[in-house]
């Protein structure tokens, strides 16, 4: 029985009950071999028969053992290999790795972006009665404003604590039809400007309506905006950079003009044309990762993120000084009383920076990034305005209207000419997509399967076929194997 057993290779004695009877032990034996036997038979006909490269050579009995082993070590390798790049394109998957692509479209009409422009010194004294306590006070808000600290309890100053900055904005303000003189849209037609708030005095703003944006339809300069400015400086009191011109800015009509930030300086005596650039972005939501390591969302089209920060920032300084300034959204405004001229510079000046700083902050999780903005560049060139010959005309018009005092030396000083267009009606789009995909890891895989092994799904299909075939010949032998046990069993 022992030189059964040997033969078939099956050490199945020691699965035997103890005292078999002989012909039990057989039986045992036997059939054992035989499921040993179906399923090498199994996997030596795959080997055989497969598409599977250098398989056939590895199973050949013709050849000698250290070829066949020389080739099983082979295709071991190849296997090794393929299983390491895949794991590697599955590792880059799970990066959110992205790439981007850009794309130029030719349109035949742009929508024409919101402009906001101030007066770079935006409070008026001209013919108005201002005092110096309030001069002083707002020459601390400029960039050299170095004066000592107002003093509270001098009785010139209970003027301020009686002064709330809204008042200021509505009494000392740029008065907006003087400020912007004429305004042609498009050659003839006409785009309003309203008031908005600036931190001091106000800026005005046209293309706000998101039901009825603007549009371009012909390009170069006649098919844009254009603004005849009048800075009024010798009404002005020293401000900001102690500058004298204008500030505009473009932004798209849900956003808010960055006033403190950002913006395209314009001076008097000069003309300015402005050329628009328009460049679309659009970023992967999460998992992937925009702006930086930070993640965006996809929102409705009326949000604003520099909005949203805003807000937050304006309902935090408001909550930690119990008022709010003018500057703000209304809905904060109809929850606090407005901030006397004190509390403007000693609190709510220094909490909202505070609170402004801290939504540049990588964990500020307060408002969600877009993942689509919409940024609009420019190219500016400028010249003398007005010309010499144009300038005596000009002042010979206006004297005719009764303003007798302006000279080409006024115009010069106060007069700025803006043109804002699109040169071209040319879009940018920059578009962000996952640099592996699915689609992408499955032909790498057909790829690297050839490579490697010369294999395809066929061969995939060979391999699922040939395991299903062995496990089932196991399956099956063991069920006999049972029913034989059961008759032993009965025997006894």
């Amino acid at each position: 029985m022992e030189e059964d057993s040997h033969t078939c290779r099956c050490p199945c004695r020691d699965q035997l009950p103890p005292n078999p009877k002989e012909g039990d032990l057989q039986d045992r034996v036997k059939k054992t071999c035989m499921t040993n036997n179906d399923v090498s038979q199994v996997w030596r006909g795959f080997l055989q028969e497969t598409t599977l490269h250098g398989c056939k050579n590895a199973e050949d009995s013709q050849r000698g053992s250290v070829h066949r082993a020389l080739w099983t070590l082979l295709v071991l390798g190849m296997l090794g290999g393929l299983l390491f790049t895949l794991f590697q394109s599955y590792k880059d998957f799970c990066e959110y790795r992205v790439i981007s692509k850009t794309q130029i479209n030719v349109e035949r009409e742009m929508p024409f972006p919101a402009i906001t422009v101030c007066n770079m010194n935006n409070i008026d004294v001209f013919e108005k009665n201002i005092s110096q306590t309030l001069k002083n006070y707002l020459f601390n808000f400029t960039i050299y404003g170095n004066l000592p600290p107002v003093n509270w309890s001098d009785p010139k100053s209970r003027e301020l604590e009686q002064l709330t900055l809204s008042y200021v904005n509505e009494h000392y303000s740029t008065n907006m039809s003087k400020f912007i003189s004429a305004v042609r849209w498009r050659g003839t037609g006409e785009m309003t400007f309203k008031p908005v708030n600036a931190y001091v005095g106000k800026c005005f703003v046209a293309n706000t309506n998101l039901t009825d944006v603007a549009k371009s339809t012909f390009e170069g300069r006649n098919g844009g905006l254009e603004m005849f400015l009048n800075i009024g400086d010798e009404g002005a009191i020293m401000e900001g950079d102690l500058t004298a011109g204008a500030m505009i800015f473009l932004h798209e009509p849900k956003e808010y003009a960055r006033t403190l930030e950002s913006g395209i300086m314009v001076a008097p005596g000069s003309s300015f044309f402005i050329d628009v650039r328009q460049t679309k972005y659009k970023y992967m939501p999460a998992p992937y990762k925009s702006y930086g390591d930070s993640y965006c969302v996809d929102v409705d089209s009326t949000y604003s993120y520099d909005g949203c920060m805003r807000a937050w920032a304006s309902t935090q300084a408001a909550t930690a000084c119990n008022c709010t300034s003018v500057i703000e959204p209304l809905e904060i405004q109809e929850k606090y009383p407005d901030c006397s001229m004190r509390q403007f510079s000693e609190c709510y000046v220094v909490a909202h920076g505070y609170f402004l700083k801290q939504t540049l902050r990588e964990d500020f999780t307060a408002c969600q990034k877009p993942c689509s903005y919409v940024r609009y560049d420019t190219g500016i060139s400028f010249a003398r305005y007005p010309s010499e010959p144009a300038g005596h005309y000009i002042v010979d018009l206006i004297r005719q209207q009764g303003y007798a005092n302006v000279t080409v030396d006024y115009l010069r000083r106060n007069v700025i000419l803006v043109k804002i267009y699109y040169d071209r009606f040319i879009t940018q789009r920059v578009e962000y997509f996952p640099e592996v995909t699915i689609n992408g890891i499955l032909s790498s895989l057909g790829g690297q399967m050839g490579f490697f092994l010369g294999a395809s799904l066929v061969t995939v299909a060979e391999i699922g076929q040939t395991l299903f075939m062995m496990l089932w010949t196991l399956l099956r032998k063991m069920m006999k194997y049972g029913g034989t046990n059961t008759k032993i069993a009965s025997r006894k």
